[in-house]
């Protein structure tokens, strides 16, 4: 099924959907608020449309998510500070959009972060030393942005390299 036009959820009684799937498919617009209002998600899979906008703050309220994936979209703005609420989150991948601003040292509290995909975006700045605290991370992908500064070692104190 190729879907195009606004994502238009909760759909009235949707808010026990705990799987949603839209991926390479022409959804536009912005992200809505009122996915926020879809407590029981756990896999959320929006990559490859044509989203676009900010990131609402209303959106972090998917508070049972473990697999965010909202890759090769046209998303700006900041990474939401407030993605630390999702203590479930162990995938998140925002590739290939426009974000700006820094990585916030808030994602180092989501100690569930096995992947944290944040290539090909314009992320500036220097890695935050929270970063450290994710002892479960395996997969920390940053290639192509304008990240700067030294690497501390204490970054990746204790993490298995594979």
């Amino acid at each position: 099924m190729y879907m195009y036009g606004e994502i238009a959820y909760p759909p009235g009684g949707a808010t026990g959907l705990t799987v949603l799937s839209l991926t390479k498919n022409s959804v536009t617009s912005s992200i809505p608020p009122t996915l926020g209002r879809l407590r029981n998600l756990s896999f959320l899979d929006l990559s490859w449309n044509m989203l676009s906008g900010d990131l609402p703050a209303e959106f972090t309220g998917i508070e049972n998510v473990t697999y965010l994936d909202l890759s090769s979209n046209f998303i700006t703005g900041v990474v939401l500070p407030e993605i630390r609420d999702l203590s479930n989150l162990e995938t998140l991948i925002l590739a290939n959009n426009s974000f700006t601003g820094s990585i916030p040292s808030e994602l180092g509290n989501v100690s569930s972060f096995f992947t944290l995909d944040l290539n090909f975006n314009s992320l500036f700045g220097v890695l935050p030393n929270s970063l450290s605290n994710l002892r479960k991370l395996r997969h920390l992908k940053l290639m192509s942005n304008f990240l700067s500064g030294f690497l501390s070692s204490n970054i990746f104190y204790g993490l298995s390299v594979h």
